[in-house]
C-alpha cells in the first residue's frame, strides 16, 4: 500500500547583513503542514509544527499572510528537531509531493545551512513529486501557474 505525504512549508525573511551570510538564504522555516493521503487520495493522518527561526524572525507581513505569529514559534521546537519530527511521522511506503520545487529546495537550504543531517529525508526529497511541473506538462504550459490558478483552470473550487 502506497502513501501520499503532500506537504506544504511557511517561511520568514532572513534579514540583510551577518545572518543572512551565516545561513545563505533570504528565507527560514517556520512552519510544516502535511496531509498524508491513501492509494485513493483519501486522508489518513495530518502534521503540522512550527519551527523557532534562528536568523529570520515573523515580522507583520508573514503574520497578516499566514496567521503564524512570534508566539507561535518562540518555543517551537528547532529546525533539526522538527524535521525530524516530519520524517518520523512519514511512512516508509509514502511518496512526498509538493507544490513546486520551492519546498524542496527549502529544506535542503535549512539542512545545509543550519549543517544537519538528515540522509533519509534527503532521499525522500530526491525521489518527490513537483505537483506544479506535473500540471504544467499534462496541460502543455508554457509558465508556471500557482496553486489557487490551477484549481480555477481544472474547475475545483478552493477552500
Amino acid at each position: 500500500m502506497s502513501k501520499y505525504v503532500v506537504y506544504d512549508l511557511e517561511m520568514c525573511k532572513v534579514p540583510k547583513g551577518t545572518k543572512r551570510e551565516e545561513f545563505g538564504s533570504r528565507q527560514e522555516l517556520i512552519q510544516i503542514g502535511a496531509v498524508m493521503l491513501d492509494e485513493e487520495y483519501k486522508t489518513v493522518d495530518t502534521f503540522m509544527t512550527y519551527v523557532a527561526p534562528r536568523f529570520g524572525f515573523v515580522d507583520s507581513f508573514i503574520e497578516k499572510l499566514t496567521g503564524i505569529t512570534p508566539a507561535n514559534t518562540q518555543n517551537a521546537p528547532s529546525t533539526e528537531d522538527a524535521l525530524k519530527a516530519f520524517l518520523a511521522w512519514i511512512p516508509s511506503d509514502a511518496t512526498l509531493v509538493s507544490w513546486s520545487e520551492n519546498d524542496p529546495i527549502q529544506i535542503y537550504r535549512e539542512i545545509d545551512g543550519k549543517h544537519i543531517e538528515i540522509p533519509e529525508l534527503e532521499d525522500l526529497l530526491d525521489d518527490s513529486i513537483d505537483c506544479q511541473w506535473e500540471f504544467e506538462d499534462k496541460i502543455g504550459a508554457s509558465r508556471a501557474y500557482g496553486l489557487s490558478e490551477a484549481l480555477s483552470i481544472t474547475g475545483i473550487e478552493c477552500d
